[in-house]
């Protein structure tokens, strides 16, 4: 993962390198592809994610149905 790229999110905009790095060591870089789910409804988490590339959208299902509550995008 890129330590430029992390530094320019506002999450991390104002640490000091060596601990954006400390972070990064235990980092996993994912790319997901158009319309896979990244975290489903009800799942526990397992960390954190920090979109760096491209637009999310979180959903709810209700009526069998999913319905988009927010769109976001990196940063």
């Amino acid at each position: 993962m890129n330590l430029e790229a992390i530094k320019q999110t506002r999450f991390f905009s104002g640490l000091p390198d060596a601990l954006i790095e400390r972070l990064l060591e235990n980092a996993d870089c994912l790319m997901l592809e158009t319309g896979e789910v990244l975290i489903a409804e009800g799942s526990l988490p397992d960390g954190f994610y920090v979109v760096l590339d491209g637009d999310f959208e979180i959903l709810k299902l209700s009526g069998g149905r999913n319905f988009a509550v927010s769109t976001s995008g990196s940063g």
